[in-house]
């Protein structure tokens, strides 16, 4: 697998971006394109694969085929520059070097568009993109869209039936997050279920179900202002910070419930400091003093091609703990096609299939229902082999060993040799 950079000394492209800058160790520091996360799989090879192998060259000594990562930060409106974005970026083709462009030109080349840190469907990007490879003269094929958006492919598929177009990119939807909280992960000290059976047995604090929220989200506030309303917040480990959004009456939100959960947050549970983003912590504490956890992700309400799982729910899945997810609909299905179990058992999963309304209410029910257990040891103890086999399973996942892997490579084997 060979790479391409504008320095191959620090393993930078993009460098021409005037909005982007790196500091000691090519840390970014502000702008558009970080390094991309994608290109790291390849140079720390963290699953040790003995079977592969990969060379990074500079601009002056290029292979006849390779790859040029385009690392992306934030949402397209973001990094794109397109036609009337806030920022007044230019289009971010401009800063791939000439001599790239014309290699991608002649089926050498294959860029890579990393955006696997993010979940978004937006057909104005598909839309986008092949104004570029028609403004710049590129054959489509010559670009790899990444995105953390399991059903990005599937969306521009539709989209390209839908504009009646043959010539398309590589678009693939992988669960990037998945495989970079295991890594950081394996620096904690890994659960075991004797840890929960002394945690549970010795301390009196221990509570129905936790339910961690620090990045303000309209879908996390709103789960919470219905937790507050039921008073589920009570006796729980419950944390968001106060009301970001503050329009909620006008979606059907009665202003006393606003009320009450304007006047109860913000809530903590270990770190009153929500604008540190803890994506990459975990306090394995609060699962030890849990019988459940409630995943409050990233994406909840309803959207077209769209299946986002951030890196929240592999925390409780590290932690031995079962967990309900308000999120994407088909989030468990997913989940359950991957090789994980779930706990249709101990609470209403149908909720997987339903409306996100109705899919918000019946997880809210769940959580409810779980106050009446009398005998919560009971209870959770038939979660264990699940539990058990979930973390194992976690924490064999090999990306050189998947069917993004092969994606891949099949759309980088695909250039002219």
């Amino acid at each position: 697998m060979n790479w391409v950079f504008d320095d191959a000394q620090t393993l930078l492209t993009m460098t021409a971006c005037p909005h982007t800058i790196h500091g000691e160790q090519t840390q970014l520091l502000a702008g558009r394109f970080p390094m991309a996360n994608l290109f790291h799989y390849f140079k720390n090879n963290w699953w040790n694969r003995a079977d592969h192998d990969w060379r990074a060259w500079g601009l002056n000594e290029r292979p006849q085929r390779y790859a040029y990562n385009i690392g992306t930060w934030n949402d397209p409106g973001y990094w794109t520059g397109w036609p009337g974005n806030e920022h007044g970026y230019e289009n971010f083709m401009l800063y791939v070097p000439d001599m790239v462009l014309s290699d991608a030109r002649d089926g050498g080349a294959l860029l890579v568009i990393d955006n696997l840190n993010e979940g978004f469907y937006d057909t104005k990007l598909y839309q986008f993109l092949h104004e570029t490879c028609y403004q710049f003269d590129l054959p489509p094929n010559a670009i790899c869209l990444m995105t953390g958006n399991e059903l990005d492919g599937r969306g521009y598929d539709e989209w390209c039936n839908q504009q009646g177009i043959r010539q398309r990119m590589h678009v693939i939807g992988m669960p990037h997050l998945m495989y970079m909280q295991q890594l950081n992960l394996r620096n904690s000290n890994m659960p075991s279920w004797e840890d929960h059976l002394v945690a549970k047995q010795l301390r009196a604090d221990v509570c129905t179900f936790n339910c961690l929220n620090r990045m303000n989200r309209n879908p996390r506030e709103l789960f919470v202002i219905k937790l507050i309303e039921r008073d589920l917040h009570v006796d729980n480990m419950v944390s968001h910070n106060q009301l970001a959004y503050h329009a909620w009456i006008h979606h059907g939100v009665p202003q006393t419930v606003i009320d009450k959960a304007s006047a109860v947050l913000p809530l903590i549970v270990d770190d009153a400091d929500f604008g540190n983003n803890k994506a990459m912590h975990i306090n394995t504490d609060i699962y030890l003093r849990s019988w459940a956890t409630m995943v409050n992700e990233t994406h909840a309400f309803d959207e077209s091609h769209n299946l986002f799982i951030s890196e929240k729910i592999w925390k409780p899945v590290f932690a031995l703990s079962p967990f309900m997810v308000w999120g994407h609909a088909g989030t468990l299905d997913l989940m359950h096609r991957w090789g994980y179990e779930t706990w249709p058992d101990l609470w209403d999963e149908s909720y997987d299939t339903m409306p996100d309304m109705l899919r918000m209410e019946t997880l809210l029910d769940n959580l409810q229902a779980l106050r009446f257990v009398r005998d919560k040891r009971a209870w959770w103890l038939q979660a264990k082999e699940r539990c058990l086999h979930n973390q194992q399973h976690f924490m064999k996942q090999d990306w050189f060993n998947s069917p993004y892997h092969q994606q891949f490579m099949a759309a980088y084997n695909g250039l002219n040799s």
